[in-house]
């Protein structure tokens, strides 16, 4: 059983025949969105939205523009605050050793003071 499929092509309107077509809906009608339903979100999940945004607003960095000259001497832009008063431990400027050196030093006092504790239990 063998089966051709014969395609041929339609001419429903004559030459010289315009097309009319009529719009759909009244010709004043303007098009707008439709209404969307409000989003429906559980109130835990909101609430920790809101916290979330909180915490990440806290420990946002500020960042701060620089620009250069031609030289290639970057200065910075938009100082949030005044770097005269950027003191560490009654020095001007601090630098990432200093800041390591502290840290450390607090991480020995800690892991002493626990230490101490699993000691006296």
């Amino acid at each position: 059983m063998c089966m051709t499929l014969i395609i041929q092509p339609l001419n429903h309107h004559k030459k010289g025949e315009d097309q009319h077509y009529k719009p759909f809906g009244p010709a004043n009608e303007t098009e707008n969105d439709p209404d969307l339903r409000p989003r429906i979100i559980h109130e835990d999940t909101r609430l920790l939205v809101r916290q979330t945004s909180k915490i990440s607003s806290a420990f946002k960095s500020r960042l701060i523009g620089f620009r250069g000259d031609i030289v290639g001497v970057s200065e910075p832009i938009n100082f949030l605050y005044s770097p005269s008063k950027l003191t560490w431990k009654g020095k001007k400027f601090v630098t990432s050793d200093q800041l390591e050196n502290a840290r450390e030093k607090k991480l020995k006092k800690l892991k002493a003071k626990k230490a101490n504790r699993r000691i006296q239990i």
